[in-house]
């Protein structure tokens, strides 16, 4: 319905305007990470794709399995570090 496409118009100004404000804000680090079979592999997908739209810089780690605690040992050994740097 045009409702619907002037919601979804709507939603995507404000993502769009909170990027940009993030983009601004001068962040350091920005870190996604996401197996290739986790549940929510096709939202870090489309994440990715806006951010680059956006030339909003970010670091990216994929690895095999899925939304497991084996994967957020390795992801939480991987990005502390980051934090202090």
């Amino acid at each position: 319905s045009r409702q619907q496409g002037a919601d979804a118009e709507r939603i995507e100004k404000e993502r769009d305007a909170k990027i940009e404000k993030l983009k601004n804000s001068g962040y350091k680090l920005y870190w996604i990470a996401c197996g290739k079979d986790d549940f929510v592999y096709q939202s870090a997908v489309t994440l990715r794709n806006t951010l680059d739209k956006h030339n909003f810089k970010y670091v990216y780690r994929e690895s095999t399995g899925g939304h497991t605690w084996a994967n957020w040992r390795i992801y939480l050994s991987e990005f502390a570090p980051m934090l202090f740097k």
